[in-house]
């Protein structure tokens, strides 16, 4: 029987060689069928680009065992240069109508790709058959014009308004009016390549200061990036009576606004598009940091959020400053502050208006400011800050470290003063930061000093434990969560400045893996490998556990648990109070105040 098998075996082989023998051979052959010579393979014997195209990659796909060289026949037409590992690859860019022979050399081998360059996909777009070359007029609201477009390669054609607030265009080309004066770019885009467009600007009356009612971004889900050029508004609750662009000033009314409203439920946004320009005549440019000033004036005043900047905003009209990093979005005005809700409240008086007119923006290019680093000394809890920055500054944080480096918290400095209150039982290293009021500044890195021990004194600083998603989840390094079944009772809380958890449980007598607690340490990564001693105190009866893979019989009172532990992507330490697979067992069904703690070797 097995010398039957064994001649099976034999025979399987010997026919899986030839069929790879035949095989090789038949590839070789098909290269050169194809055009490539002495052995060399490529992907393509022949290649049409449009004029302009760069890195259109032909790739060597047999084995080679030199370096590829490659070669066009007129460089003139086209270009190619080898990149990648052994050159493989050969980058072609096409340069000027007509054809060329890329040649790929490795040693004694050599193919062919024959590269013809074809004039680029061009959309035009006509006006009684004429193309049209110059800007269009239409001489006010509702007015008209019908256009058409044609692919240079018959593609499909799609139309789009760069600012529908101001012209509408159909899907057959006609073109409306919609505010009374104004522009808009009207798009004819390749249905097959977006990136194929022609354009025409259409000048709707004077074409200066477009006048057009706000469109709500809430009620359309509306976006503003999708309509640059044109002010929009985000209202959930219908209080606004009136929104209007008119000759250059944004304007918005608003009646029953009540208190405890959402910071943002009223905001103005404007996407910039070409026309933008900086003080120095310059486009508007995505990451540039930008000074922005501007004229609101407000029948109420109150606190406002202009890209992400706070504002104190005074009633009547005055000019405001601030500073940002420039994005899609050119300009945003929140009534209200993340956190703080708004101070625009007009519910007492019925239809009682609120006004916002805005105008006069202009844009420059600016430079962040790097805060100062300032120095500090903590003498007998009593912190001193030395500030060099006259502006700038918003606020002050002290981190506080323990004794083995552990960050634990971050305390806010309140009029130079820290409240040892608020600082859990022990001593800590304090390190500084000063944050920047707005984003014109740069907060500064941490800064520590030769007198930076502070005490606290509250007893009682814990965290509440945090469930898990599932089984083995990662939090928070430092911090212990859980995870339990749903008939599962508990309890827990952690404490940031002893790793310690303090856990009560009910009913844990389901499934064996009813009730985990999982640990992850800081400052350790995958792969890393080092002991720790587990604590775990006020165990009320005798009983089996698991943590990790390890069974552990724990004994009633106190326990110390070595454990060796490498580094994974998940929990630290997880403790299972249950053993594998025994379901319905448990030897510890409930606990109060159960005190688990990590302690690093």
């Amino acid at each position: 029987m097995k010398k039957s098998k064994v001649g099976k075996l034999f025979a399987f082989v010997c026919a899986l060689l030839s069929f790879v023998m035949v095989f090789s051979v038949a590839a070789c052959n098909s290269g050169d069928d194809t055009g490539n010579t002495g052995g060399l393979s490529l992907n393509l014997t022949a290649l049409t680009l449009d004029v302009g195209t760069k890195n259109s990659p032909i790739l060597v796909t047999s084995t080679v065992t030199e370096d590829v060289v490659w070669t066009s026949s007129d460089s003139s037409k086209v270009s190619v240069e080898g990149s990648g590992n052994g050159k493989r690859a050969g980058l072609v860019t096409a340069l000027a109508v007509g054809e060329a022979t890329v040649t790929a050399t490795s040693g004694d081998k050599s193919a062919t790709c024959t590269v013809t360059v074809v004039e680029a996909e061009k959309i035009t777009i006509t006006k009684d058959g004429t193309a049209v070359s110059s800007n269009l007029t239409l001489s006010g609201k509702d007015a008209t014009v019908q256009l058409a477009a044609s692919s240079s390669r018959g593609h499909d054609v799609a139309w789009e308004s760069d600012k529908p607030l101001i012209a509408t265009v159909s899907e057959n080309g006609l073109v409306t009016a919609v505010a009374t004066n104004g522009s808009a770019n009207i798009l004819a885009k390749c249905a097959q390549h977006s990136d194929v467009v022609a354009s025409v600007k259409v000048v709707v009356g004077d074409g200066k200061d477009a006048s057009y009612e706000l469109e709500n971004t809430y009620l359309t889900n509306s976006v503003s990036g999708e309509h640059p050029g044109v002010w929009m508004y985000w209202n959930e609750f219908s209080n606004i009576t009136e929104a209007t662009y008119v000759e250059g000033e944004v304007s918005l009314t608003a009646i029953n606004l009540k208190e405890g409203a959402n910071w943002y439920n009223i905001h103005m946004l404007y996407t910039a598009n070409e026309a933008d320009k900086d003080e120095a005549g310059n486009a508007l440019t995505a990451g540039q940091h930008y000074k922005t000033t501007f004229d609101l004036d407000s029948t109420m005043a109150g606190k406002v959020t202009v890209n992400g900047y706070v504002l104190d905003l005074e009633k009547g009209k005055h000019t405001y400053t601030v500073y940002y990093d420039h994005l899609d979005t050119a300009f945003t005005l929140y009534w209200g502050v993340d956190g703080l809700g708004s101070d625009f409240v007009n519910d007492e008086e019925e239809n009682q208006e609120i006004t916002m007119k805005l105008s006069n923006i202009k844009w420059e290019t600016s430079e962040k400011v790097q805060l100062k680093s300032p120095t500090f000394d903590i003498t007998d809890n009593t912190l001193t800050i030395n500030d060099p920055n006259t502006e700038g500054v918003g606020s002050y944080t002290l981190n506080l470290y323990r004794p083995d480096g552990k960050f634990i918290l971050g305390i806010p400095v309140k009029a130079g003063k820290i409240d040892p209150a608020t600082i859990p039982v022990g001593t800590f290293t304090g390190k500084l930061i000063a944050y920047a009021a707005n984003a014109h500044y740069i907060d500064t890195p941490e800064i520590t000093s030769a007198n930076a021990t502070i005490t606290g004194t509250n007893e009682n600083y814990m965290y509440t434990m945090n469930p898990s998603s599932g089984n083995g989840a990662v939090k928070e390094p430092g911090t212990w969560t859980y995870y339990v079944s749903s008939w599962v009772i508990f309890e827990g809380k952690g404490s940031i400045v002893d790793d310690s958890a303090t856990i009560s449980f009910s009913n844990n007598k389901g499934n064996w893996t009813d009730t985990q607690l999982f640990y992850k340490v800081p400052g350790k990564k995958t792969g890393d490998t080092y002991s720790v001693k587990l604590h775990i105190d006020n165990v009320p009866n005798a009983g089996r556990i698991q943590i990790g893979t390890q069974v552990v019989t724990l004994k009633e009172g106190n326990n110390e648990i070595p454990l060796s532990i490498t580094e994974s992507a998940g929990a630290s330490i997880t403790i299972v109070f249950g053993v594998y697979p025994e379901d319905e067992q448990q030897e510890i069904q409930s606990v109060e105040n159960l005190k688990v703690r990590v302690e690093l070797v």
